[in-house]
C-alpha cells in the first residue's frame, strides 16, 4: 500500500501522517481524521493531501483499504509480502543499489574498524552483520548496549553501520548524533529513504518495504532485505581489499 515512490512524495508534514499510521495500523481503519490528525499533530488537510498521495479518493476509501491490510498483517504477521520482496530483488538484480552500495565500501574499507549498532530485530542482524565483514577482512564489533563507551575505547578512524528498520528508534538517532558529532561517517541500512536515521547518514542503503508493528509495538517487519545488503556490501568490500 505504501510503495517508496509514494513515501518519497510526501512533505515533512504527510511524513509525519505516514509515520503514525505506520506505527498505528491497527486502530486507524476506527480512527475519525480529526483524530488521527489529533495523533499526528496535523491538520485534516494535510491527512486528506496524504491519502491522496497513497492513491485514495479521500479518508473513507485510505481507511478500507488499511483495514484489508491491518487485517493481512494480522493473519501472517511475519511475513514479507511477496510482491513487497519481489520488488526489492528486482531493483537488487538492476543495479539500483549500486551507486550505494560502493559508496559505503568507499567509507569502510580504508576504516580501522566498523562499529555496528541495532536494537530489538535489527540487534540479531547487527550482530550477524559484524561478523560477516570480519570474515571478508575488516574488523568489525556489534553493540548491543547503546551506551557502551565507543569513543573511548575504539579507534577514531571508524566508521559506523547503523541498521533500523523505521530510522526512527529514539536511542539509535541518540546514538547517530554523537557519532556525528564526532565525524564518524555513518552507513544507514533502512526501509525509508525520508526516515530521520536516514537524512543523518553519509550513505543511505533504503530498501523500501513496510515496516509493520502492532498496537503493543511489536516488529513484525521483515529483516530480509537487511541481511541481502549488509551481504553483498560486505562482498564488495571483500573484493576491495583482496585488491589492495
Amino acid at each position: 500500500m505504501f510503495s517508496t515512490e509514494q513515501i518519497q512524495s510526501l512533505n515533512a508534514l504527510e511524513l509525519e501522517v505516514y509515520r503514525y499510521v505506520a506505527s498505528h495500523l491497527q486502530a486507524v481503519p476506527y480512527m475519525r481524521i480529526r483524530e488521527l490528525a489529533a495523533g499526528a499533530h496535523v491538520s485534516t488537510s494535510t491527512v486528506l493531501r496524504f491519502c491522496r498521495k497513497m492513491g485514495c479518493d479521500g479518508y473513507a476509501e485510505f481507511k478500507l483499504r488499511l483495514k484489508d491490510l491491518a487485517g493481512d498483517r494480522a493473519v501472517q504477521p511475519g511475513a514479507l509480502r511477496g510482491d513487497e520482496l519481489r520488488g526489492f530483488l528486482s531493483r537488487l538484480e538492476r543495479g539500483a543499489f549500486d551507486g550505494d552500495l560502493d559508496r559505503a565500501v568507499s567509507l569502510l574499507a580504508p576504516a580501522e574498524e566498523v562499529l555496528v549498532f541495532g536494537v530489538g530485530n535489527s540487534d540479531g542482524i547487527a550482530h550477524y552483520a559484524a561478523r560477516y565483514l570480519s570474515n571478508v577482512g575488516k574488523l568489525a564489533v556489534a553493540f548491543s548496549d547503546i551506551y557502551y563507551p565507543v569513543f573511548r575505547t575504539h579507534p577514531e578512524q571508524s566508521v559506523a553501520l547503523v541498521l533500523s528498520a523505521s530510522g526512527e528508534v529514539g536511542v539509535i538517532l541518540e546514538m547517530a548524533g554523537k557519532l556525528a558529532e564526532r565525524g564518524v561517517p555513518i552507513v544507514a541500512v533502512c526501509a525509508n529513504s525520508r526516515s530521520t536515521l536516514s537524512r543523518m547518514a553519509t550513505v543511505r542503503l533504503s530498501y523500501g518495504t513496510t515496516v509493520t508493528r502492532d498496537d503493543q509495538s511489536v516488529d513484525y517487519t521483515s529483516q530480509v532485505p537487511v541481511v541481502v545488503l549488509v551481504e553483498a556490501m560486505a562482498q564488495r568490500l571483500g573484493e576491495r581489499l583482496l585488491e589492495g
